[in-house]
């Protein structure tokens, strides 16, 4: 069960371009995008007040990446990126940004007895900054706001992997390796006051009380194996597990009084924690006919809590999401049945079933509220169960055109929660029963590549009260991307695509 990649995480960059040459021992690609916004305004008018303005956001990110091939049996790459964002969050002075920095490279050998081994490494740098205004006066004027939290979070991380794969006979393909990981985090946080003495709108005057800096480091390790097998013809099998351990420590809250210097009753270390859990996995599909397929798979799961969950306090208007370092890790147990048919060659019409159950799964959970003013915390959820059924259809006119529709209908549930019953039965927070999209494509290379599509969501529950979000709230928070992209190959392709997303 290899490792999953992370490239998928920048599928929506606007204003991209890319260039790629190669030789026949050197590639070299240089990806770019940039994206910039006037923004939108997110409270609604009758309450906007001066301190409003539109929430922004402008970002750029470039990648370089090397490949080297000295012969046909050794591949070898490097790859580094650069990714900046700012953004204003609809407030007056009320900023964040992101700077990210990263550098990867791996190789790929082909040994003499025709087995393939891998290995790469990465590492990345990050630096979040935020600032957190609250608003003095929200049930009037909306005219007065005060800096209450200025944040810094600087991350690194480090991890590779090393995987050897070989075929074994002609129906049978058996992959190993292993994976680590390290990363260290801090988030470093100055908490203010009002200052005496006058107010003069629309900035109330702060002053500095309490430093903390909160963090720790986790380092994990894992080993994976998978077996694809071919007993008959129509049918593959695979067989896969792989174990993971992780530990975390250096833990810590430390919180001292500004400008006495002396320890808060937070302030405080936190013992080491490690687990290590087993997540095995089986797959199968089998071709009925060339145009009909049916497969299925049972698998176990996991996901370790991060350092964020486990020791990062924040806050959000006049919610506060407390950190909680007792936090064990999600399990996973899932299982799928799908179908695709394609009744001519250019229509695919794919069905998939999907039952997945999660043991302790990390929520934001709300423990007070005193008027406006709401107290959350990490928590695991007991048990939760997500079921559902996902189709998609695509339907192919000629060689250029492609049009295509998907409907997910999902429910997600609590199903135990010791600690406060009065949540089971209760959907997720902020995950709709209805979503579904509609996309259509002209494709050709030799001219332009253009999509249009758009997204429905239906209604969700809100996080901390349990009803439904108003529809109505959303109607104009439509989301419109415009995403013009240049791909240099000997000649210049120019892609344009758009897509519109809808809450309804």
């Amino acid at each position: 069960m290899p490792p999953c990649c992370a490239d998928a995480q920048r599928s929506k960059q606007q204003g991209r371009g890319d260039a790629y040459a190669r030789g026949e021992e050197v590639g070299v690609a240089v990806e770019g995008s940039a994206f910039d916004t006037d923004g939108f305004p997110i409270v609604v008018a009758n309450e906007r007040g001066p301190i409003d303005n539109n929430a922004t956001v402008r970002f750029k990110n470039v990648n370089v990446k090397l490949d080297y091939s000295p012969t046909d049996r050794v591949q070898t790459f490097v790859r580094t990126g650069y990714f900046s964002e700012n953004r204003g969050n609809g407030k007056i002075l009320e900023v964040n940004d992101t700077r990210w920095k990263s550098l990867s490279g791996g190789v790929r050998v082909r040994m003499p007895d025709e087995s393939d081994l891998q290995a790469r490494v990465f590492t990345d740098v990050e630096h979040f900054h935020s600032t957190f205004l609250a608003v003095t006066n929200s049930t009037t004027l909306r005219n007065i706001v005060r800096l209450a939290t200025d944040q810094r979070v600087p991350t690194n991380g480090v991890g590779g992997m090393v995987q050897w794969s070989r075929a074994l006979g002609r129906s049978n393909y058996f992959s190993a390796g292993t994976d680590w990981r390290w990363v260290d985090g801090d988030s470093q946080e100055d908490a203010y006051i009002a200052a005496p003495g006058a107010v003069v709108p629309p900035v109330q005057q702060a002053v500095l009380s309490v430093q903390r800096v909160s963090g720790g480091t986790q380092r994990s390790l894992g080993a994976f194996v998978q077996d694809i097998v071919r007993p008959l013809p129509n049918l593959t099998l695979t067989l896969a597990a792989r174990v993971d351990h992780w530990r975390n420590y250096d833990a810590h809250n430390l919180e001292t009084n500004y400008p006495s210097g002396t320890p808060t009753a937070n302030d405080r270390r936190f013992p080491d924690t490690d687990a290590t859990v087993a997540s095995p996995r089986i797959a199968a599909i089998y071709h009925v006919t060339d145009r009909v397929n049916v497969w299925s798979s049972l698998s176990r799961g996991f996901r370790a809590p991060s350092l964020n969950e486990l020791y990062r306090s924040f806050v959000v208007g006049t919610v506060r999401t407390n950190a909680n370092e007792l936090l064990g890790p999600e399990r996973l147990t899932g299982g799928e049945l799908g179908v695709s048919v394609a009744p001519t060659r250019a229509i695919t019409v794919r069905t998939t079933w999907f039952d997945n159950r999660v043991k302790n799964p990390v929520s934001n959970v709300t423990i007070s509220q005193v008027g406006a003013n709401v107290t959350q915390q990490r928590q695991n959820l007991g048990r939760t169960r997500i079921r559902g059924v996902q189709s998609d259809v695509e339907y192919r006119i000629g060689t250029v055109w492609t049009f295509s529709a998907a409907y997910l209908y999902n429910q997600a549930k609590v199903e135990a929660f010791v600690a406060n019953p009065a949540l089971v039965g209760k959907f997720l927070p902020q995950v709709p029963t209805h979503r579904g999209s509609v996309h259509a494509t002209y494709s050709d290379p030799k001219y332009a590549i253009v999509t249009f599509g758009v997204q429905a969501l239906g209604a969700q529950f809100d996080d901390r009260r349990l009803f439904v979000i108003p529809n109505r709230a959303f109607k104009n928070s439509a989301r419109r991307d415009i995403l013009l992209r240049l791909l240099l190959v000997k000649r210049i392709l120019l892609r344009y695509s758009m897509s519109v997303e809808y809450l309804l």
